[in-house]
């Protein structure tokens, strides 16, 4: 199996802010990572976000695809400022463009496993998965608000990333494009960090977020060349109740 999950009671001392443990491995199959390039102040992208949506409440979730939702800030410009854009986000998807993984820069775009799909506009289903990719195993533990990883691949040059995504985000769009709806979003990128891998081992603490912003977190973990976005190796799950409190209180990083 792609993606294990284990949970289990640890003792609470004073002080202590969590209550369980969480672990991700990798293993044979390689889920489709796919990414959805997207803003509030577009009128074409509910529905693809719609779509994403759908993976939700999905079997396939976490063990077959891994979707993310980046919300680019080239569209707040015109009428409405979207609370979850980012530069950051902005330039990744121009990073793709240069390094040829994508051929323009437009919402909603899609890219699966960091190569453009147009699929989704033709109601084509996604690319076949990856049978293997030319990366090492990737376990990652989440523990009492910290992030333990352990990579087996090549470790110089590459780059681990961590993303908190955050679901049932409620959203009243009062101008643009789309204003007068209520748009309740998923898989959406409210921080994204990254960590030189070195030696194969990374120990930090967990990404935090602005306080009350989601119903549920869940976490996208990915291992790319530092020179090149397309994913090597991936994962993700939900984050543990006691584990996204603690992410909220602690949380200073807000999506806008």
């Amino acid at each position: 199996m792609r993606w294990v999950c284990l949970l289990f009671c640890i003792g609470v001392g004073v002080g202590t802010a969590f209550a369980e443990s969480v672990v991700f491995e990798s293993g044979e199959a390689s889920p489709r990572f796919i990414e959805l390039y997207t803003s509030q102040g577009c009128s074409s992208c509910p529905p693809a976000e719609r779509w994403l949506e759908n993976y939700v409440d999905s079997p396939d979730l976490w063990k077959e695809v891994i979707p993310l939702a980046f919300h680019v800030d080239y569209w707040d410009r015109l009428g409405w400022k979207d609370p979850f854009a980012t530069r950051e986000n902005t330039e990744r998807q121009y990073r793709l463009k240069e390094e040829g993984g994508v051929n323009s820069i437009y919402t909603p775009g899609f890219v699966v496993d960091g190569k453009e799909w147009r699929g989704w506009f033709k109601g084509e289903s996604l690319p076949s998965p990856v049978s293997s990719r030319p990366g090492g195993k990737l376990r990652v533990e989440i523990e009492s608000g910290s992030l333990k990883a352990d990579y087996s691949g090549k470790a110089d040059g590459r780059v681990l990333h961590i993303a908190i995504l955050g679901f049932g985000l409620k959203t009243a769009i009062l101008r643009g494009e789309n204003r007068g709806r209520s748009m309740d979003q998923s898989f959406v990128v409210l921080n994204h960090v990254k960590s030189s891998i070195r030696s194969g081992r990374i120990e930090r603490s967990l990404p935090t977020v602005g306080p009350g912003t989601a119903e549920r977190y869940g976490i996208a973990i990915w291992v790319a060349s530092d020179d090149d976005s397309q994913p090597l190796e991936a994962l993700g799950g939900w984050i543990p109740k006691e584990e996204a409190e603690g992410l909220q209180s602690m949380g200073t990083v807000n999506p806008n």
